[in-house]
């Protein structure tokens, strides 16, 4: 088969809709980044804090 992957067009796509999105966020400002990556940080320290735990 001639030409780029079914992973490929799939990967291109997705990266689209990603920059789509991100250009849509900064309209509303990177405050709202900032609280999502906030989110995203406290709950990767927050596993890594059970998974020592357990």
């Amino acid at each position: 088969m001639s030409g780029p992957s079914i992973q490929t067009l799939n990967l291109i796509v997705g990266w689209t809709h990603f920059f789509q999105w991100r250009r849509t966020l900064s309209v509303y400002g990177d405050t709202q980044l900032e609280i999502i990556n906030f989110r995203h940080e406290n709950r990767a320290w927050l596993e890594s804090t059970l998974v020592w735990d357990s």
